[in-house]
């Protein structure tokens, strides 16, 4: 019995001291993710400005089911019984649809802000266009203020 726990303990020592290797410790950083210094051409800002749009389109926020306009309100909370088992009895401040359509908002406010700086320091072709891109970003911003207001 004790050879039988002994050699258990080895074996299980030596396929623990196997794995920690540093295979994955450069992984860390996403190479599929874009970062800020990454978009040096118009079209790449234009994936900028539709990502954006991905904040606001969520069915947490303003997309599909709009939770984030009909819990963050007035009374419009309740289920549409007279009960209210889902409205105002069991909504508090830390329920996730109340706090997702803020958190997405600010990162719509975020990115717009991010947007309209990169806009300043890269070439496009045609003013227009320029000026095309940067009045989206800042009625992206506007937009998101508005809501947090």
């Amino acid at each position: 019995m004790k050879y039988m726990i002994s050699v258990t303990f080895m074996v299980s020592a030596l396929i623990l001291l196997q794995s920690c290797s540093k295979t994955f410790d450069d992984l860390s950083v996403n190479p599929n993710q874009q970062t800020v210094e990454a978009i040096k051409t118009p079209a790449a800002y234009n994936q900028l400005i539709q990502g954006i749009y991905f904040y606001i389109a969520t069915p947490r926020n303003l997309g599909a089911e709009s939770r984030g306009i009909l819990f963050s309100r007035g009374d419009e909370t309740s289920s549409g019984s007279d009960y209210a088992a889902f409205g105002q009895n069991s909504i508090n401040p830390d329920y996730y649809s109340l706090k997702e359509s803020y958190q997405y908002m600010y990162t719509v406010a975020g990115q717009a802000a991010i947007a309209i700086d990169i806009a300043k320091q890269l070439n496009f072709p045609d003013t227009v266009l320029r000026n095309a891109y940067l009045g989206e970003a800042y009625c992206l911003r506007a937009f998101a203020h508005f809501f947090l207001l």
